[in-house]
């Protein structure tokens, strides 16, 4: 989950939502090492085996936590990387597929692959059938197939009839 960013590029904040604890860290990148800015931590009210059963408690140590970090740290903290972890949360593979919009002058080869065709078959393999009380929080393409063309990390700019 991610908050509106104020934070300077080279600061990152981590949050863990545990269900003995709370812990939220502050780092800043310099070249290939994390400085650890501050930590702050709270007893976790409100989460049981890793499922939120209070929100409000939850929401106050999480605050708790992150107070206490951005004391340490002297930073104000308004993103966070979140670790969201439980029997509740569960993944799957699937797949879209989109026709890649040709004209007649360059049907035979294809048409170069835009960010709306990308945009278009995630949304496409996103569109699945889930029970109500479940929903997707994130899409991670896996790899692209232009063509029967297998492993495409980024079909951007290729040329194409069929983006899977």
């Amino acid at each position: 989950m991610k908050i509106k960013n104020t934070l300077s590029n080279n600061t990152c904040v981590g949050i863990d939502i545990g269900t003995t604890k709370t812990c939220c860290v502050v780092g800043e990148v310099n070249l290939d090492k994390i400085e650890i800015l501050g930590i702050g931590v709270s007893n976790s009210k409100g989460v049981k085996k890793g499922s939120v059963i209070d929100i409000d408690n939850t929401i106050s140590s999480i605050e708790d936590a992150v107070n206490k970090a951005e004391k340490m740290s002297g930073k104000k903290i308004s993103e966070a990387t979140i670790g969201i972890s439980g029997d509740h949360i569960s993944s799957l593979n699937y797949s879209g597929v989109t026709s890649i919009n040709t004209n007649s002058q360059n049907q035979a080869i294809g048409h170069a692959i835009t960010s709306e065709d990308i945009e278009k078959v995630q949304e496409l393999a996103a569109n699945i059938n889930i029970s109500p009380d479940r929903r997707i929080m994130h899409i991670l393409p896996q790899e692209y197939i232009v063509d029967d063309q297998e492993g495409i990390s980024s079909p951007l700019g290729l040329s194409g009839r069929r983006l899977e």
